[in-house]
């Protein structure tokens, strides 16, 4: 029996329509990228859906996955070494599955409600990844059951597996730190409605690490292996261990604020600044309280057969934390090991090794060459981005400048070329930018360093470079600042090291860089990177004094107004419309009628 569940009929048959013409439908595949501007294409499509279980190891297992969607996580569980079955909910959805598992023989199939659905045999692994959060919609537990809808759910789970077998579940966190900072709540999109406890009404529920815990306890799986996804288990560009995060809890702030925390479907406020407040939070050793989302792979003892298997690269490699970049035309994984002398050694390496890959890049009269794979040890000191972003907080912009300019600075000297030219350091540096360093005893240390360019680097595309690495704190930035926008700090910096600057060039080669490396399109770099640095800066967006809640609330009682406007807008058009359709369709009638009266009346006479 099918539940009603839907992303909207004329979105799912567009998807359908998507997955049906795509000659690639595997989990690499960047299925219609120019359509990710529609959150649903997006979600169900894009291959960082697969990202949340890549350090998993599935070889030889039987997997059941309940509420497979669309089938993105779907495809990369079947393209392993495993037997997959899949239960999903909707016969639209379940057709999408279908055309994603195309081509796999591994696989098979069911339509229904997870309460009703059956099986004649038991699995290894249940994948439940973001399902339990509508136990109270779908399940019905009977009168004489003691527990919630959700211990309902999680009972029908472990009913269905081995005495070894594995639930492997992804949720949101109920607390997570973007529900503080200004995000909406996933299913709902209200600010505060997780944090503040949910309505009593039957709607998407959510639930904080400890509660998590105790569900998993109240059904006897007391061995649970956490994994923290980021920004969150749908899209995640990085997975955290547990060990990781209590262990290295600032390099896990730094790789775990690489991408903003984004409302997906519509924009949002920032009430302060995730990269700082995370890291405090991260150091009073509070991190797994605010992660945006769990990932769990959750046992009846650890020395389960299926755990250890599934977890062969973080107990037996001794693999912590991963980071995938995937937006690239030679997609990369970093791995994060930790070494005999309890170090962490930082590996990257090709992601899909068996592809061509083409590790050169060519552009205007440049080349730059990828190195992507190495290993070595990971830095450790605090990272430059972080200092600047801390005195672009407080309005330090005195010790912003000159952090920047000594950064610079340093930069020059150690990428100079003999004879020395003034306006030209060694290609070696296109990768050295201060998103890549770290300050250690008044000098830096670099790190992640994949990119070189075949020949001289002007200093001012230098410049350039990083000032744009610090564009996503964006908002840290208020027309209290000495420049009135990025591009003005990169004319700043330039007159500080008499470099002539030249905007438009270096803003053309950066452009063609990223179009040349990245899964973007010129145009649209182009204009993203120079609405970036162009926009001149406001009133800050934070809240640093009291007012800031009435201008917030004046902020969307100006949203709420032009909404209203708009609604009242289209609903007079429609009226508007629907009066022409009734005189278009009654004048005829009334034409007619006063011609019969007309008739009757001359008959009178």
């Amino acid at each position: 029996m099918a539940i009603d569940y839907t992303d909207g009929s004329i979105m799912e048959q567009r998807i359908l329509e998507i997955l049906r013409t795509a000659e690639d439908v595997s989990s690499s595949a960047h299925i219609a990228y120019d359509q990710y501007d529609s959150w649903p294409v997006r979600y169900h499509l894009a291959p960082e859906r697969a990202n949340l279980l890549r350090h998993l190891d599935f070889s030889g297992t039987e997997v059941l996955e309940l509420g497979a969607g669309m089938g993105a996580v779907s495809r990369y569980i079947a393209e392993q070494d495993c037997s997959l079955t899949v239960v999903e909910g909707t016969v639209m959805r379940y057709s999408c599955l279908m055309e994603r598992l195309r081509g796999l023989d591994n696989w098979e199939g069911q339509v229904g409600n997870i309460q009703h659905v059956t099986f004649d045999k038991k699995f290894d692994v249940v994948c439940v990844l973001g399902v339990l959060e509508y136990a109270q919609m779908y399940m019905e537990p009977t009168d004489s059951y003691p527990g919630s809808h959700f211990n309902f759910f999680l009972d029908k789970v472990s009913e269905l597996l081995t005495d070894e077998g594995v639930i492997i579940l992804a949720i949101e966190n109920k607390l997570g730190l973007k529900y503080w900072s200004g995000a909406g709540e996933d299913h709902s999109n209200k600010l505060f409605d997780g944090i503040s406890g949910y309505s009593f009404n039957k709607t998407p529920k959510t639930f904080s690490r400890m509660e998590m815990y105790n569900l998993f306890q109240q059904i006897s799986f007391s061995s649970i292996d956490a994994f923290y996804p980021f920004p969150d288990y749908k899209l995640p560009s990085s997975v955290l261990s547990q060990s990781f995060v209590k262990t290295f809890p600032n390099i896990a702030t730094e790789i775990a604020t690489r991408r903003p925390f984004e409302n997906y479907a519509t924009n949002r406020p920032y009430f302060f600044s995730e990269h700082l407040v995370l890291q405090n939070i991260a150091q009073s050793g509070l991190f797994e309280e605010f992660t945006n989302s769990f990932l769990f792979v959750a046992a009846r003892n650890p020395s389960s057969g299926t755990r250890q298997g599934l977890l062969r690269r973080l107990l037996n490699e001794k693999e912590l934390a991963w980071h995938y970049a995937l937006d690239r035309q030679t997609p990369v994984e970093t791995v994060f090991n930790i070494d005999s002398s309890s170090k962490i050694l930082v590996s990257k390496r090709l992601l899909f090794d068996h592809r061509k890959q083409t590790q050169k890049y060519s552009f205007d009269k440049y080349t730059a060459t990828l190195n992507a794979t190495f290993c070595s040890r990971m830095i450790t000191g605090q990272k430059l981005l972080t200092v600047l972003a801390n005195s672009a907080y407080y309005n330090n912009w005195d010790d912003f400048l000159n952090q920047f300019e000594a950064f610079l600075t340093w930069s020059f000297e150690r990428w100079s070329l003999p004879p020395s030219d003034d306006y030209v350091i060694a290609g070696e540096a296109i990768d050295a930018i201060l998103s890549n360093a770290a300050i250690s005893h008044d000098t830096y240390d670099l790190f992640d360093l994949e990119l070189t360019l075949d020949s001289l680097l002007p200093k001012s595309w230098f410049i350039f470079r990083n000032v744009q690495a610090i564009t996503p704190e964006r908002y840290l930035f208020s027309n209290d600042a000495p420049f009135s926008s990025f591009k003005k700090l990169y004319e700043l910096l330039c007159e500080v090291f008499s470099i002539p600057e030249n905007f438009d060039r270096d803003l053309s080669l950066e452009a063609q860089f990223q179009e040349t490396v990245l899964l973007s399109e010129h145009v649209s770099i182009y204009d993203a990177i120079q609405k970036s640095l162009t926009t001149e800066f406001k009133n800050s967006s934070l809240p640093n004094d009291p007012h800031f809640e009435l201008l917030l609330r004046s902020h969307y009682q100006e949203l709420i107004k032009n909404k209203e406007k708009q609604i009242e807008h289209k609903d007079n058009i429609i009226k508007d419309m629907q009066n022409t359709v009734s005189w278009k369709i009654t004048a005829p009638i009334r034409w007619f009628g006063r011609l019969i009266l007309e008739r009757e009346g001359t008959k009178k006479e």
